[in-house]
């Protein structure tokens, strides 16, 4: 709740005071992002996964979870119970897979 009220503070402010956005990304969504993209290069490296650019995934693949927890948090002011959770990570994971695995031989 307490994150809830803050990105809505936020977003309410930012006009008037715009480096208030760039401090809850650069202090919240970007540390969780750069271990995210860090972890992607490795699976590319590794020849797991093909990602033509890591940013534009990364975004997405955050994008997919936030949109249904923590807008859900946002607009309807609930918090998603751990199962909610882990069903939302698993979907996620999967579509992210299914568009960037690298294909087994045959």
């Amino acid at each position: 709740p307490d994150v809830a009220a803050l990105v809505r503070l936020v977003i309410a402010e930012s006009p008037h005071h715009p480096a208030l956005s760039q401090m809850l990304y650069d202090h919240g969504k970007g540390p969780m992002a750069s271990p995210l993209r860090g972890y992607l290069i490795e699976q590319c490296d590794a020849g797991v996964l093909d990602v033509p650019d890591l940013d534009l995934a990364t975004r997405h693949f955050m994008a997919m979870i936030e949109g249904s927890v923590l807008w859900r948090s946002l607009l309807q002011g609930d918090m998603a119970t751990a199962a909610h959770l882990d069903a939302v990570v698993q979907s996620a994971t999967a579509t992210f897979l299914a568009r960037f695995r690298v294909p087994c031989p045959p």
